[in-house]
């Protein structure tokens, strides 16, 4: 939201201004949240004020010693000074006094409220008129002692019939030649719901008073006949009022939601009646009714604070724009608004030139043309965002904070814009880790330009070259809409040129010209002529004239000479600065330069760790944390280093509006990163950062005092947002800490990689916890991961919202992407072969041998299929996903029939390109909407021994990925002898190779950064493209996880590009239960697959597998039975086997079964009576005694304790178990599973134990 900022009394009612103050208050409206529905329900009220209503006459509620603005509140019909702008009598809900003075926005204005009788309610008559409210308030003004001893520019904010009083009295004050002065200081008038033309007839005067009072009938009044259309009072003011508008600032606010009166909804001010028409109003609309105009909704204020959470903006860059504000003099630019070429583009609602690319030389004021089209645009009162890119600020060269930040401006003029993006925040996950594509995508092309309103929106983009992905920014342009309109600057290069060739049907590019600026240049240097050392107008004109010859049409340049020349006391030495001083800026910067390298060694210090903080930060420093920093690495405390940093750093730096430290301009911080003359300045960025990490790391790594008296340090000089980091940091991993600080030794160091840093530095340590077996050397990559023990994987895809996984027998599984639990099942009928998503996630598309389906994966069925003759080799949604297209073995796609059965075919994502191949052949590309053949990518072009390929030997085409990315235009191949080649599919050339990959699928990432391979070995290996138009490849990762098992089946990329998903052969099946054998020499598992097996305690290893029961019928329980040499094991289909297992030194056999139990529920524990002639099983609500020769003894016991329930033999009494649960403990027989019957004393020496968790108990494990 923009801000209200301190400004130059000179240009205090410029033009400049209009728009600035007017969207702070909307944006004060906005983030004071108040509704009627709040005030129903108050508890608690502190101290409510005895006159709820407020007082009369001219009240001071927040005073500062040294204010640059007045506001002065004034209520309407029936309202308080104090009652109209409060929704309750909560005092903490005044918000002009309570909130207001908290924005930092409003630190320097003083705020009033005046107060007048306009009661309905009294019965009795009244004599006042809308003159009489006037005159009061005139005089109130002019009495007060605070406003009488300042020079402030005074601010009115009106609500209702009090816009009409703060007219009357404007012009009253301008009628008035003792007055003049005063009105002279009125800057600005805001109208919140005004009736300017009067009622609407007779009812919309009733509405008024009904709203105001309620549905009940009082005498007249004659300040209330003054707001008939018809009476003298209205049609007076209004007729006087245009004459004076000429010095003001107007901003009238209208209702857009109707009042209810007797149960019927009826506008109480439209739109019509709230606007005064002049062609310098500013008009804009509250999303409130005429009782609420004066606050802002609930509702808007959690929709606007959900836009911030989402976007992580809370303002339109206004700090940019209020210092190019500050340069620009009226009068200029004027070339271009009123150029031809300009006005179509803004007028012309059909333009066919939407976008306006505008390019000149650095330092030739583009950026000053910016911030005049965004005033012009203002002046129009057209729908208008902005955005200043800023190379070398990580947050301000990047498109992804250009497009949050358009994003953010567009919601705050669209409410319906505003209500979906706050619905794709709340459905959207891991929407933090998007990036600039998938913002464009979701954000823009799903949402804002769906359903945008019927205005035409004007975006306005500064230094477009300072973007470090600007061929990205050019074709995300290519898909804007017809009712977008996007101004552009930048300075011209080949890189622009390039991009501009894709967009130039629709691009107005304008180069500018010396002679266009010359005039702007002119303008700026008589501005500041009276700051110059220049005697009569002779003596002027001859000094601009030197000054225009010498510039070159660099307004930079202008720039900095005039700020040399103000220090000049003489004509003379004018001329010697002008002399001196050099046209090529890299000189007129050694120069400034130079002044600094001759100072004294403690200036020339602090200058070059200012320069190091300043230029090298990744976001720019405040003024108080240059401070902070500057203390730490040279100690050297500075006082008051915003006003003396110019002359320290020789007029190179200066301090923006936002107080923070800046480069003068671009060119000043590259000439700064690269010269070399002054050594003692010289700033090597590798030993800069390091030595700034170090510091950071100096801070973290001192002692508790050191942070103590840091902390106090931050008190006078910063809330030290690197400390408040660190903090965060020990309160995000703090709890897990406290757990068990000793783990980070002793237990986690046994638990991670080898070859991991933790591992090798202490895992040397005496370890709590010893884990052997064949332990990673590196940490697993892999997320999550999904076992189909019954079914082999064919295809995988990879949506916006899902993950699709197509099995063997028809059945797709579809997963919530980021989970690991099935959502929904469907089922193609036959093996399918293809899967693909709808960019939007919205639909799925399945392709077998000769059925081809899509789905509705929010309404989980089938919405079209059909029969094909042919299988598809591929699948792809086009049109904004409304069309299907695919390529099919039958020849039925769009390209000329060669003959044969294609084997592989491929879309591009953009449906531009068809990349077929044919066995025997080269690889074929066609243009697909053309219909035209592009050419062959042939093996014989990139035959490493410089021979013709056998193509029906060589050319065997296993994979095909084309990268996302229209600037790369590239095709990746790979060939079944192991070779990857990245061919460009412009012109079909080969562009790189790489031998030995043997890839069997591809996928390249979203963003188009990425390549994954895998390839039947297992193997997965992740490239990156590089080179500017993405022509080799770079291995940046290798992972073999399947090392000499099957083929990797598909990869796919997640929409973010920050994920993959591949189907894989089986891990070895997972262990569900085990047993130690009690000598401890091996381990005895129950697995996921059903089968029994055993390992070495000393090496961790399977040394085989002792028996099976159902294929993939997990084990769920096992016991080993010391007594007998018994093994008992329980499956998921209720069945226990008993076996006998012989066990020496060096392995361990199966011998016969001795018994098989078949139970109605799956066991879920095993216990062993002391004897080993009987076992217990317990399932999840009963437990059964049998012997081991599958008898049962007695009755099943059922039990409703749940988790609680703990089942252990007695520790004393050998022949009873004990079943405890959280109301009772049962004594039971071995012999016979009843609960004993014992005397009191045999009672209470039974239940003289402890059960602790280390007791052998059986618990259902949670």
């Amino acid at each position: 939201m923009d801000r209200f900022r301190r400004r130059p009394v000179v240009a205090a009612s410029s033009p400049g201004d209009t728009g600035h103050i007017g969207q702070t208050i909307i944006g004060a409206l906005q983030r004071i949240s108040l509704s009627r529905k709040t005030s129903s329900k108050i508890e608690e009220v502190p101290d409510l004020p005895q006159d709820i209503k407020g007082p009369l006459g001219l009240n001071l509620i927040h005073g500062i010693p040294k204010p640059l603005i007045d506001f002065i509140f004034v209520h309407g019909l029936g309202g308080g000074s104090r009652k109209t702008w409060s929704v309750s009598p909560d005092p903490r809900h005044y918000w002009p006094k309570e909130w207001l003075p908290q924005d930092p926005d409003f630190k320097n204005v003083r705020i009033h409220s005046f107060g007048y009788k306009a009661d309905w309610d009294e019965r009795k008559e009244s004599t006042l008129t809308v003159h009489d409210f006037a005159r009061s308030l005139l005089n109130e003004v002019q009495c007060s002692p605070d406003i009488r001893g300042s020079n402030t520019k005074i601010v009115f904010v009106a609500h209702s019939m009090g816009g009409i009083v703060i007219k009357k009295a404007y012009l009253l004050a301008r009628e008035d030649p003792e007055l003049r002065e005063l009105a002279h200081r009125i800057h600005s008038l805001y109208f919140l719901a005004t009736p300017h033309g009067g009622s609407q007839l007779a009812k919309t005067l009733s509405n008024i008073l009904q709203i105001s009072f309620g549905p009940v009938s009082y005498g007249a009044k004659p300040f209330v006949a003054e707001l008939n259309r018809t009476s003298e009072t209205i049609i007076s003011i209004n007729d006087s009022f245009r004459h004076f508008v000429g010095d003001l600032q107007l901003w009238s606010f209208y209702e857009t939601t109707p009042s209810t009166i007797i149960g019927v909804d009826t506008m109480i001010v439209d739109k019509s009646s709230a606007t005064l028409g002049y062609a310098k109003e500013h008009s804009s609309l509250l999303n409130a009714d005429h009782r609420d105009s004066q606050v802002a909704s609930d509702a808007l204020e959690s929709q606007l604070e959900q836009l911030i959470k989402f976007t992580g903006v809370t303002e339109s860059p206004i700090g940019e724009l209020s210092t190019l504000e500050n340069i620009r003099v009226a009068g200029s630019g004027m070339w271009l608004l009123s150029s031809e070429a300009y006005l179509s583009w803004r007028t012309d609602n059909d333009a066919k030139r939407r976008i306006f690319c505008l390019t000149a030389k650095p330092g030739s004021g583009k950026s000053v043309l910016s911030s005049q089209v965004i005033s012009d645009l203002q002046d129009h009162e057209l729908r208008y965002c902005y955005y200043f890119f800023k190379r070398g600020n990580a947050t301000k060269s990047n498109i992804s904070g250009c497009l949050l930040s358009l994003a953010y401006q567009m919601a705050r003029y669209d409410s319906t814009i505003l209500k979906k993006l706050c619905e794709i925040e709340q459905e959207a996950t891991s929407w933090e880790q998007w990036d600039e594509r998938m913002i464009w995508r979701k954000l823009f092309l799903g949402c804002i330009f769906k359903y945008h309103d019927s205005h035409i929106h004007f975006w306005v983009i500064d230094a477009l070259d300072e973007c470090h992905m600007l061929p990205l920014v050019l074709s995300l342009f290519a898909e804007i809409p017809q009712h977008l309109r996007i101004f552009i600057t930048s300075c011209k290069s080949s890189e622009l040129e390039n991009g501009l060739v894709k967009i130039a049907h629709f691009t107005e590019h304008y180069q500018v010209k010396a002679t266009d600026t010359l005039q702007d240049l002119e303008i700026y240097i008589d501005s500041k002529m009276y700051l110059l050392p220049a005697g009569d107008e002779n003596g002027q004109e001859n000094l601009k004239q030197r000054i225009l010859a010498k510039a070159s049409g660099s307004f930079l340049w202008v720039y900095l000479v005039v700020r040399e020349l103000q220090e000049a006391y003489s004509e003379e030495s004018a001329e010697d600065i002008l002399s001196e001083l050099s046209t090529d800026m890299n000189e007129f910067y050694a120069g400034m330069l130079e002044t600094v390298s001759n100072k004294g060694i403690r200036t020339t210090t602090l200058a070059k760790a200012v320069f190091m903080w300043a230029l090298l930060s990744s976001r720019p420093l405040r003024v108080d944390e240059l401070q902070f920093v500057i203390k730490l690495d040279i100690n050297q405390t500075v006082h008051n280093l915003g006003k003396s940093i110019s002359a320290v750093c020789g007029q190179l730096l200066s301090v923006n509006q936002k107080d923070e430290v800046e480069a003068i301009h671009q060119t000043a911080k590259a000439f700064m990163l690269q010269q070399d003359r002054w050594h003692n300045l010289e700033l090597e960025q590798i030993n800069s950062h390091t030595r700034m990490a170090q510091i950071c790391l100096k801070i973290l790594a001192e002692d508790k005092e050191h942070w103590r008296s840091a902390r106090e340090l931050s008190k006078s000089i910063i809330g030290v947002k690197f400390m408040e980091y660190a903090c965060e940091l020990s309160a995000k991993f703090g709890p897990n800490l406290h757990i068990s600080p000793s783990s980070i030794r002793h237990i986690i160091p046994e638990m991670c990689p080898l070859e991991s840093l933790i591992s090798k530095t202490y895992r040397s340590i005496q370890p709590g916890l010893c884990v052997k077996g064949k332990l990673d050397k590196v940490w697993d990559d892999c997320l999550i991961r999904f076992n189909y023990p019954t079914h082999k994987t064919i295809a995988v895809a990879y949506g916006e919202h899902h993950v699709a996984v197509a099995a063997s027998d028809g059945t797709i599984f579809i997963y919530d992407k980021g989970s690991n639990y099935d959502k929904f099942i469907l089922n193609h009928g036959e093996r399918p072969r293809t899967i693909a998503f709808s960019s939007d996630g919205e639909y799925m598309a399945s392709s077998g041998l000769r059925k081809v389906r899509v789905w509705s994966t929010t309404k989980r069925t089938q919405v079209w299929s059909f029969d094909t003759e042919h299988e598809a080799l591929t699948l792809l949604f086009i049109n904004d996903n409304t069309a299907l297209v695919a390529a099919t073995k039958g020849n039925t796609a769009i390209f000329p029939n060669p003959r044969q059965i294609p084997r592989k075919a491929l879309f591009s994502p953009d449906y531009t390109v068809l990349a077929v191949d044919y066995r025997g052949l080269p690889l074929y590309l066609f243009a697909v909407q053309a219909k035209k053949f592009i050419g062959c990518c042939s093996r014989e072009d990139i035959n490493s021994s410089g021979n013709p390929t056998d193509f029906a030997d060589y050319s065997v085409v296993d994979a095909l990925a084309f990268n996302p990315n229209p600037e790369m235009n590239s095709l990746v191949v790979s060939y079944g002898f192991g070779e990857l080649a990245l061919y460009d599919t412009r012109s079909s050339d080969v562009c790189f190779q790489i031998s030995g990959v043997y890839a069997h699928h591809l996928a390249c990432s979203p963003n188009g950064r990425k390549l994954i391979t895998g390839s039947a070995g297992g193997t997965i290996r992740i490239f990156e493209f590089v080179g500017a138009r993405g022509e080799a490849l770079s291995l940046v990762y290798k992972h073999c996880p399947y090392e000499d098992e099957d083929d990797i089946q598909g990869i796919i990329f997640s929409s973010d590009s920050l994920s993959f998903a591949f189907s894989a052969p089986p891990l070895e099946a997972e262990v569900i239960g085990m047993c130690f054998h009690p000598d401890g020499d091996f381990v005895f598992c129950g697995k996921q697959n059903g089968a029994v097996t055993y390992f070495e305690s000393a090496t961790a290893a399977q040394r085989g597998i002792l028996y099976c029961h159902s294929a993939n019928v997990r084990i769920v329980c096992i016991a080993y039975i010391k007594e007998t040499s018994l093994l008992i094991t329980g499956d998921d289909a209720g069945r226990v086997l008993l076996k006998n297992i012989n066990v020496s030194r060096l392995e361990c056999t199966t011998g016969p079964q001795i018994a098989e139990i078949r139970l109605k529920n799956p066991p879920l524990a095993i216990l062993a009576a002391p004897s080993g002639s009987r076992i217990l099983l317990r399932s999840r609500i009963s437990v059964e005694v049998w012997t081991i020769n599958a008898g049962k003894i007695g009755t099943t016991k059922y039990y409703d304790g749940g988790n609680k329930t703990t089942i252990v033999n007695h520790p004393a009494l050998t022949e009873y178990f004990i079943i405890i649960d959280h109301k009772s403990m049962l004594l039971c027989s071995w012999t016979n599973s009843h609960q004993a019957k014992l005397s009191t004393d045999e009672i209470a020496q039974a239940s003289n134990f402890t059960v602790t968790r280390s007791s052998q108990a059986l618990q259902h494990p949670v």
